[in-house]
């Protein structure tokens, strides 16, 4: 049962879809999903629900091994268009994309489908889909983005 769901959720990951500026394609959305990845690694999220702040630092920690000028509330935001991703409004919020301080001050958190937060309780399967993440979206890259020098 896990297989099943395991190869449903990569096929989803794998096919997200991304922004581009210049003719060039971004890879926010997959760093956003590292991101996540290692927020449950580190226990630093412990249940279905990722805040804006808390994602925040480390997201713009892995954009500095990259050409990855996009702002953290893009992705947050438009990660909702790939079946997997949800954020939680405040009340009177529209859900609406400005800035990351629009982020901050309006969302509640964001979360994964059920399924897939019951997944990646496992950390081999985390692994898995961290390898996968990285070597579909950053084939060409030289940085190791498995161990990133993350801080609380």
């Amino acid at each position: 049962m896990f297989a099943l769901a395991a190869d449903y959720y990569s096929t989803l990951i794998l096919n997200i879809k991304r922004g581009s500026h210049k003719g060039v394609v971004r890879n926010a959305k997959p760093l956003l999903l590292l991101t996540i990845l290692d927020l449950i690694d580190k226990c630093i999220v412990v249940e279905n629900a990722f805040s804006f702040e808390q994602t925040r630092k480390l997201y713009y920690l892995y954009c500095q091994y990259f050409a990855c000028p996009s702002p953290l509330f893009r992705p947050f935001f438009y990660l909702q268009s790939d079946g997997f991703w949800n954020v939680y409004w405040r009340d009177g919020a529209m859900p609406k994309v400005q800035s990351d301080s629009y982020m901050l001050r309006n969302t509640l958190y964001a979360s994964l489908d059920p399924r897939l937060w019951e997944l990646w309780q496992d950390a081999g399967i985390r692994q898995t889909f961290r390898e996968r993440i990285i070597g579909h979206f950053f084939r060409s890259e030289q940085t190791d983005l498995t161990h990133p020098q993350y801080h609380e």
